[in-house]
């Protein structure tokens, strides 16, 4: 367990704090190199806050049923039963008090408010952002974003910033179209990248390929926003630029272990795994079969082959 990286501010002093408790954070991005966003698996106790607001846009996914969510409103407190896969979105600079009175288990997702003014203006052209909040709701595609999410964590975080990058931006555009204050238009995007720039892309991939790319750093090759870029990528080669770099990673991987005898960890070091589980893991998710299988089966085969030609030649 760790300590929490997700800080509320207290209204009477101003002053970041840390509501979760160190023992309470099961799982936590803090050590992934993700940027832009925070997440966190938190068991919190049973608690009644000071005046406080959260720092950034956030969203708590319910884990376990909640009998009694209160928060202050109207000079006194208004309360709902939570349930698993009911959510709270919590803007900052929004004070005010929340208690509970039995444990309580929740995924966090904090967006940075530089983030998802970021966002905004690559989407909607706007900086003026006023989301409402929301103490108890179910919205399906918000609980599919937070337990990606989750499910990302529990794996150690294998698919890197990429995919973290792609899910935050996805999230917060999601909140913009369905949860701003007034309605914002977010045009449709079409069309695909033309040659020169796909070529330039996936030659910036292939030769950065051992590095944790991030979607950020992809669109700049091409001069785009990491929105627009993912979008019009997704629509010129069939899949998104995380999954892309996933199965190119695994093909060049299996290209090593065909030609090369190095070891397993040098292999994902190579095609930019952040460790030998990392890469176990998306190969055989994209093959079938662990490393170790694969080159177990690739030997049989050349075996077979061999035998084959020798027969063969003694025919003759």
């Amino acid at each position: 367990m760790s300590k929490s990286s997700i800080l509320l501010i207290e209204r009477e002093h101003h002053l970041p704090i840390h509501l979760a408790p160190d023992s309470s954070i099961l799982l936590s991005s803090a050590n992934t190199g993700w940027k832009s966003v925070l997440v966190e698996q938190q068991r919190l106790p049973p608690l009644e806050t000071p005046v406080v607001s959260v720092s950034h846009y956030s969203i708590n996914l319910q884990l376990k049923p909640l009998t009694k969510f209160e928060w202050q409103a109207r000079g006194g407190f208004q309360s709902r039963s939570l349930f698993p896969g009911d959510f709270c979105l919590y803007v900052p600079d929004s004070f005010r008090k929340y208690r509970w009175h039995q444990e309580a288990e929740v995924l966090n997702i904090a967006l940075s408010p530089a983030f998802f003014t970021q966002i905004a203006q690559e989407v909607a052209n706007t900086d003026q952002i006023e989301l409402l909040e929301l103490f108890g709701g179910h919205d399906p595609q918000i609980e599919y974003l937070a337990r990606a999410f989750l499910a990302e964590l529990k794996t150690g975080a294998s698919s890197g910033q990429l995919y973290a990058e792609s899910m935050a931006t996805a999230l917060a555009v999601y909140l913009l179209q369905h949860y701003a204050a007034s309605s914002i238009h977010i045009p449709s995007i079409h069309g695909k990248l033309v040659q020169s720039d796909l070529h330039r892309i996936i030659d910036y991939i292939h030769d950065h390929l051992d590095t944790d790319l991030s979607l950020s750093q992809l669109s700049e090759v091409v001069g785009m926003s990491p929105y627009h870029f993912a979008r019009i990528f997704k629509q010129s080669v069939g899949v998104s630029p995380h999954q892309y770099i996933i199965q190119y990673r695994v093909e060049e991987a299996k290209r090593l272990l065909m030609t090369k005898t190095f070891p397993f960890r040098e292999v994902a070091y190579r095609v930019g795994f952040g460790n030998q589980s990392h890469f176990n893991r998306h190969f055989k998710r994209l093959t079938g079969a662990s490393p170790t299988l694969f080159l177990k089966n690739l030997h049989s085969e050349q075996e077979q082959e061999q035998s084959k030609r020798e027969h063969e030649e003694r025919r003759y």
